[in-house]
């Protein structure tokens, strides 16, 4: 599977903070030419500082790593990623670091896009440092959108889902195949061209309360099979309370099949 994965070529400095009026070109020239300094050392001095370059590329490294792991877990298809760093202007004033910069922190949510911030620390003795870098970013990818309006309690059917490269630029979670919505129910109405979420549908109940369900004990590969009553609905991989038909002993089992729930011994 191949992942592309881009951003900004360049960090530019007016991200970084507040823009200043700049002078004419021509007025750098004169002042170039009466100081002695050529127009090409004028150049070299503009470029961003050594260690806002160096905190950026760290971050951007970090984030692309970061994404490139949850689109192999997940699955995604080819996806395109965009990354704009605010450092603050500290950074100017920051020892050049001469070990490797460490990038810390994680945001609690099911993407890494929106506003993100990350801890960006040199761990050289004895002029240590640390700053925060604050990030916005937006991952651009095909997600699974509603060809045509969904009801809520309708059950999700194949056609009425497609593909649309979307951008996401705040936190939100999705499906990337059709698969991975069909045949789910959804609990609120979805309009047509809505980006379908999870947030949105839900499996339907294998186990609904009150129903006679089968109770099925195993340990070392020995198992043991009763019937129970289903005192909570559950859906594939809930836990829910079973009352033991035998021995009237309420228990906690795992939703695993329809009616059928799995415990240990």
């Amino acid at each position: 599977m191949f992942y592309k994965q881009t951003g900004k070529p360049n960090f530019r400095i007016t991200e970084a903070k507040n823009v200043k009026r700049k002078a004419p070109i021509s007025t750098w020239l004169s002042w170039g030419l009466a100081t002695g300094l050529s127009l090409m050392t004028w150049q070299v001095y503009a470029q961003p500082h050594m260690t806002e370059s160096a905190i950026e590329q760290a971050v951007r490294e970090s984030l692309n790593q970061e994404v490139t792991e949850m689109a192999e877990f997940r699955d995604w298809p080819r996806y395109r990623t965009e990354f704009d760093f605010w450092i603050p202007g500290a950074a100017k004033h920051l020892p050049k670091c001469t070990v490797p910069l460490q990038v810390t922190g994680r945001d609690n949510q099911s993407m890494p896009v929106g506003r993100l911030k990350r801890l960006v620390s040199c761990e050289q003795s004895p002029s240590s440092w640390k700053i925060n870098v604050t990030i916005k970013a937006a991952i651009t990818m095909p997600v699974v959108v509603a060809k045509s309006v969904i009801r809520r309690g309708e059950t999700v059917n194949i056609n009425s889902l497609q593909l649309k490269t979307q951008t996401l630029t705040r936190e939100t979670s999705v499906f990337t195949h059709l698969e991975q919505a069909a045949g789910k129910e959804a609990h609120r109405q979805v309009r047509t061209g809505q980006i379908l979420s999870p947030r949105f549908i839900v499996a339907p109940a294998w186990v609904e309360k009150g129903n006679e369900v089968v109770i099925i004990a195993a340990q070392d590969g020995f198992q043991a099979s009763t019937k129970g009553v289903a005192l909570e609905e559950g859906r594939e991989g809930d836990q829910i309370d079973v009352q033991n038909s035998r021995s009237q002993k309420v228990i906690r089992a795992v939703v695993t099949g329809i009616n059928e729930v799995h415990t240990q011994f």
